[in-house]
Parts: C-alpha cells; structure tokens; sequence
C-alpha cells in the first residue's frame, strides 16, 4: 500500500526543520559577533576617554611634540570609533537579515507540519468514514 501523504510529507518538513535549525545557528553567530563589535567599541570610547583625561590633565607639561603626537593618537582612536560604530551598524545589519531568513524558514516549517496534521486529519476522516461503513454493512447482513 502506499504512502500516506501525512507520512510522504515527513521528509520535506525533516529538511525544512534542518533549514531552520542552520538559519537559527546563522542568527544566532550574527548575534555574538554584534555583541563582541558593540564591546569592542565601548572598550575604544572608554580607551579614548581615559587617554582624554590624561591628556587634557597634562597638556601644560607636554612639549610640542609630544602634544601633537597626543592629539595626533587621539585622532586615531576617534577614527577607530567611527570604523567600529560603522561595523556595529554592518553587524546590526547582519543580525537582521538572519532574523528574517530564520522566521521564514522557521515559517515554511510552521506550514508544513499545520499541512501534515490537516492530512492526518483527513485521513482519519476517511479511515472513520470507512470504518462506519463496514460497520453499517456488517449490522445490515445481520438483519
């Protein structure tokens, strides 16, 4: 005897729960390499701050060129902020779109087991039907 289509269809929702799970593992990489560009950039500002202060507490001992070799480093780590506040809005970036692919293959996966247990459910219909005419049948012969 054949399949049933409830237990045919296993195989696809078998594949789709795969797709899920790898869309799930993708989001869920995109987050931690979100979260480790976020500390890296309050680990910069606090760095930056920090360098400030101290610059800003010795500017009168400084000569000039170690006042402009000060600025001039600070100048680069505001630089490196702005490149990691950039990677943070790629990483957010990133983070989205494996949002979106995960509740769309999370979707898809949804559908199918709602679409096997309506076969299921079919089924069941069919097989009472059945059952309910044999037993009909059988009552009519004992008459």
């Amino acid at each position: 005897m054949a399949a049933k289509k409830s237990e045919r269809v296993n195989l696809v929702i078998q594949m789709a729960a795969e797709q899920e799970n790898a869309a799930a593992q993708a989001l869920q990489h995109a987050q931690q390499e979100e979260l480790a560009a976020r500390q890296r950039l309050m680990d910069l500002k606090a760095y930056y701050a920090e360098y400030d202060k101290r610059f800003q507490s010795q500017t009168q001992a400084l000569r000039g060129a170690d006042l402009a070799h000060a600025r001039g480093f600070l100048a680069n780590l505001s630089d490196a902020c702005r490149a990691q506040t950039l990677l943070v809005a790629q990483c957010e970036r990133k983070v989205e779109e494996a949002r979106q692919q995960w509740q769309q293959a999370h979707l898809k996966t949804d559908n199918l087991e709602r679409y096997q247990s309506r076969c299921r459910d079919d089924e069941q219909r069919v097989e009472d039907r059945r059952e309910q005419k044999l037993l009909d049948e059988h009552a009519a012969r004992k008459r």
